[in-house]
């Protein structure tokens, strides 16, 4: 009922918009934001992890690398470092600063690759230290009372780990950056090792890159904050977190690998808790946690952003349908009306109607069609009215340029008898060849003939050419015999050999032309090569890619009248190419389809 009165059309459009759009996109949007929310913090913990793995890698690899930095510093050369580390262990000085040389230069050749090792360390049983590379900040005793110290003396000839913050602490006296992981490898030796008996543990301090990785991570906001704890819990890395990190990490209560939600005293504001999700990783190979810790509500802090710009736009564009609505049903019409009028227009014959375009997106690509099609019609009729009048052109000059052919021949006809009945056969074959080829020219409904006769026609010009040229030149055939009954458009060789009569030679010496057919994959090739004076590039180029003439301009008419006639009848499928030497040669080539004649062809065509 409603689509059978024109007004009820727009409370039709309105009630469906409702009811099939708004309605289910509210809904749709509803179940999609509490969907997607769900997606959205298990992806931002799935990310965590992700960058927890390549902690993980980085730390193992660290690790790794330390320890068999340490093993090949204390096992190459069959112990050689190890000698000369208990050498250092001596009362004279001298001797102890020359065997500490020995071992800094050997230190330096063996581990000046690695520029991650800050500094080894010979720990003798008498107390002295030996340090390598660098000085170390540290006392003999605050090492010596270490966990890594105490388990490594433990545990003879096994390599142990352990670490130090610089964001806590300073191992060297020299310049050295703050929030630095620094992993110490260390290991003492049995008496089969140290056969001094002096060393009581040699170690390593390794520089690890985890904390810029943490560092990039952060400046992100991917995992929140990172701190690495030992196997006890304790924090050993707490990297630019601070205080803040040391507190938020203390505060949860399980090791174990997972996720984790606490509701955790606030570090910023006393007595205000605060929701933090915790993801915990662990190294197994030394017992250590990598723990990523930010508030619960950052997880999907980016999502909610989005979702209410979302719901703002989605309702803006509900509060401004109603005015655009109106205007898109108003301006749909009169758009669509002017196309008819202009459509009526162009049937009666006006071709410079233009339509402003108008209208939604679909309206105006049908008008910018409409009207490209009206400039395309045009410029159609006016390619076509310009083409008939250069043919009618042409036609006016053909006729002009014609003579009587009958007349003609009858004339030519009569001056051959004459000469024959005077016994003078100079002429009488002048005439005689001179017929067969206006003969050939005038059979205007014959447009191919065979390449033999073609060949007959052009012997018939080139006895003409001598006489006129007293033999200023010689001409040669390479006709294949298979190209003799191939079809080719008539007089086509003949204007080439006349170009390089005229153009080519200059009569201070015999030249040389050469005419040759060859057919080849299906194709007739057609050559003219002479020895004369060449041609420039650019007058090539002029001949080739076609000029436009003043009405006096009879240079190479000949010749490219020849490229017009082949581009008319095979278009694209025959080649024209000229090679030319100023002072050496110029040969063009023709290259056509190869197809002969038939019986009742050879039936219909006579150029003798």
């Amino acid at each position: 009922m409603l689509f059978k009165k024109h007004h009820s059309l727009t409370r039709v459009y309105y009630g469906s918009f409702l009811l099939l759009i708004v309605i289910p996109i509210l809904l749709v949007f509803a179940v999609s934001i509490g969907i997607l929310g769900v997606l959205m913090r298990n992806s931002a913990v799935s990310n965590i992890k992700s960058a927890q793995n390549s902690m993980l890698d980085m730390l193992k690899e660290d690790v790794k690398e330390a320890s068999l930095q340490l093993t090949h510093f204390v096992y190459v050369n069959d112990g050689e470092f190890m000698a000369l580390g208990a050498s250092t262990d001596t009362d004279i000085t001298a001797e102890r600063n020359r065997n500490a040389q020995k071992l800094e230069d050997a230190f330096q050749v063996a581990m000046t690759p690695k520029q991650d090792i800050l500094f080894g360390q010979f720990y003798m049983k008498d107390g002295r230290v030996t340090s390598i590379k660098d000085d170390v900040a540290l006392s003999a005793e605050e090492v010596k009372n270490s966990v890594w110290y105490q388990n490594a003396l433990e545990t003879k000839n096994v390599v142990s780990i352990g670490t130090y913050d610089t964001g806590l602490l300073s191992l060297t006296y020299s310049k050295q950056r703050k929030w630095e992981f620094i992993i110490v490898a260390g290991l003492a030796p049995d008496i089969a090792m140290d056969r001094s008996g002096k060393v009581e543990l040699v170690s390593l301090f390794y520089r690890s890159n985890i904390g810029d990785l943490i560092q990039s991570y952060e400046r992100k906001g991917a995992v929140g904050n990172t701190v690495i704890l030992d196997e006890s819990g304790e924090i050993i890395y707490q990297g630019h977190s601070g205080e803040a990190g040391v507190w938020y990490a203390e505060q949860l209560d399980t090791l174990e690998e997972g996720v984790y939600s606490r509701n955790v005293q606030s570090y910023e504001k006393a007595g205000k808790r605060s929701s933090y999700t915790y993801v915990v990783a662990s190294l197994p190979s030394v017992g250590w946690k990598v723990v990523s810790f930010l508030p619960t509500g950052k997880l999907t802090e980016e999502f909610n952003r989005i979702a209410a710009v979302m719901l703002g736009v989605i309702l803006v564009l509900f509060c401004l349908f109603y005015g655009f609505s109106r205007y898109f049903l108003k301006n749909i019409l009169t758009p669509v009306h002017e196309v008819v009028e202009g459509m009526g227009q162009v049937q009666e014959g006006n071709l410079d109607t233009h339509i402003e375009p108008a209208g939604q997106s679909e309206i105006r690509k049908m008008i910018h069609s409409f009207n490209r099609m009206v400039r395309t019609l045009k410029a159609s009729i006016a390619e076509k009215e310009a083409a008939q009048e250069k043919k009618h052109e042409a036609e006016i000059k053909a006729l002009q340029s014609q003579i009587n052919p009958h007349f003609l021949v009858n004339t030519l006809n009569s001056i051959r008898f004459m000469a024959q009945v005077s016994k003078f056969d100079g002429i009488r074959k002048m005439a005689e060849a001179l017929i067969r080829i206006v003969s050939c020219s005038f059979r205007s409904n014959i447009s191919f003939y065979t390449l033999k006769e073609e060949m007959e026609v052009l012997d018939s010009y080139l006895y003409l050419m001598k006489i006129r040229y007293s033999d200023g030149f010689e001409a040669a055939y390479e006709v294949s015999e298979d190209c003799l009954s191939c079809l080719v458009p008539r007089l086509l060789l003949q204007p080439l050999v006349e170009n390089s009569i005229v153009h080519g030679f200059d009569g201070e010496e015999i030249g040389q032309l050469k005419v040759s057919a060859a057919r080849q994959d299906g194709k007739l090739r057609l050559s003219v090569w002479d020895n004369g004076c060449g041609m420039p590039g650019e007058e090539i180029r002029r001949i080739l890619e076609g000029r436009e003439r003043a009405q006096d301009d009879n240079s190479s008419i000949g010749l490219e009248n020849v490229l017009s006639r082949l581009k008319l009848n095979f278009g694209e499928g025959c080649q024209v190419k000229i090679c030319s030497v100023l002072g050496e040669y110029t040969e063009i080539t023709l290259e056509l389809p190869a197809f002969e004649g038939d019986e009742e062809h050879e039936k219909r065509i006579d150029c003798r």
